[in-house]
C-alpha cells in the first residue's frame, strides 16, 4: 500500500468517525472557545499598501487582558499537562540544548513558560498585557515572567539566549515586525536557535485574495493582524542572519473553518476540549490532512542564527 493511498484512505475513514462521534458528542466534553470563534468573525481585506492578507478586529494590551482571563482557568491547567509530545515543545528538545535559555516573547498565560521550566530548561517570557502578567507572577512565581515589549528588548543582553520561541506574535503589528527581528537577532547567541509560528499565505488564502476588498488605507485602530507571505518572510529572515532549518503548515482546521464556518463536525472537533484520545487523534490526523490541501492557518519554523 502506497503512503499516498493510506493517507487518502485514512482520512476518509477518519471523517467517517468523526460523523459518528459529532451524533454522540452529549457523551463528551465538549467546550466553546468564544475568542476563537470571534478571530473567524473578523472581517477579511487586502492592504493594498502592504500588499498582505489582513484581519480585522484591534486587540490592544488591555484586550489581551480580556482574552487570557477568558481562558484563564483552561489554560492554566493545560500548563500542568502538557507533556514532551507537544509540538513545541518537541522543537525545543529536538533543537536546543538541554538546559539552555529561552526567551518567550509574547507568552501569553505562560503555558510553553511553565512547560519548559518544568522539562528542565532556563526560560523566561515576557508580555505587554500588563494585568495577565501580575495574575502569572502571583500565582506561578517561581516563573521568571516579565512585562516588557519584543520590540525593545532593554532588560537582556546581547547574545544572552540559546533560543527564542514566538508563538503567533509577529502578525499583529502594523508597522511590521523589523525591530522585534532586530532584537531576536540580538539577544540570540551565534548559532542560537528562533521557533516561530504566524499565519501565512496558504494555497487556499492566495485563492482567496482574488474576492478580497482591497482597502488602500486600513483602519489601523482596528486591526488585528496578516497572514504573512511565507517565502518573503523566509526570505526576508534569512537575508538578517538566519537560515531555516524545518518549515510545517499547521492548523488545518481553523484554516478549513475560514473557507467552510458552517461545517457542524470541523466546528465540534475543532472546539472540542475533553480528554478522549480517540477524538483528539482523529483531531490530528483531519488537521494535519487538511493542510496538504491547502487549509492550514499558521506556519511553524525554526531558524538558525548564523555563526
Amino acid at each position: 500500500m502506497s503512503k499516498k493511498y493510506y493517507c487518502k484512505s485514512d482520512n476518509n475513514v477518519s471523517y467517517l468517525i468523526l460523523i459518528v462521534l459529532y451524533k454522540m458528542k452529549e457523551k463528551y466534553a465538549l467546550q466553546i472557545n468564544k475568542s476563537r470563534i470571534a478571530c473567524m468573525e473578523q472581517k477579511i481585506q487586502f492592504d493594498k499598501k502592504k500588499q498582505c492578507i489582513v484581519y480585522m478586529g484591534g486587540v490592544s494590551s488591555e484586550s489581551w487582558d480580556d482574552v487570557w482571563k477568558e481562558q484563564e482557568k483552561f489554560l492554566f491547567k493545560k500548563a500542568k499537562t502538557i507533556s514532551r509530545r507537544d509540538r513545541v515543545l518537541r522543537l525545543v528538545h529536538k533543537y536546543v540544548p538541554e538546559g539552555g535559555r529561552i526567551l518567550e516573547g509574547g507568552c501569553g498565560l505562560g503555558q510553553f513558560v511553565y512547560s519548559l521550566d518544568k522539562y528542565g530548561y532556563k526560560v523566561t517570557g515576557i508580555d505587554y498585557a500588563e494585568k495577565t502578567v501580575a495574575l502569572l507572577n502571583e500565582n506561578y512565581p517561581h516563573l521568571d515572567i516579565q512585562l516588557g515589549d519584543v520590540r525593545n528588548l532593554k532588560n537582556f543582553n546581547d547574545e544572552e539566549f540559546d533560543a527564542y520561541y514566538s508563538g503567533g506574535v509577529i502578525e499583529h503589528f502594523y508597522d511590521g515586525y523589523q525591530e522585534i527581528k532586530d532584537e531576536m537577532l540580538r539577544i540570540l547567541k551565534k548559532d542560537g536557535v528562533l521557533i516561530i509560528t504566524f499565519p501565512t499565505t496558504t494555497k487556499k488564502r492566495l485563492e482567496l485574495i482574488k474576492t478580497l476588498p482591497v482597502v488602500e488605507n486600513i483602519d489601523q485602530s482596528n486591526f488585528y493582524q496578516f497572514a504573512l507571505n511565507l517565502e518573503e518572510t523566509i526570505e526576508d529572515f534569512e537575508k538578517s542572519g538566519f537560515h531555516m532549518l524545518h518549515k510545517k503548515i499547521r492548523n488545518g482546521l481553523k484554516g478549513f473553518l475560514e473557507f467552510h464556518p458552517d461545517s457542524k463536525i470541523m466546528n465540534y472537533l475543532y472546539n472540542y476540549k475533553g480528554h478522549n484520545k480517540f477524538i483528539r487523534a482523529i483531531r490530528y490526523i483531519i488537521s494535519d490532512n487538511l493542510c496538504k490541501f491547502g487549509y492550514g492557518h499558521t506556519v511553524e519554523i525554526v531558524f538558525k542564527k548564523n555563526s
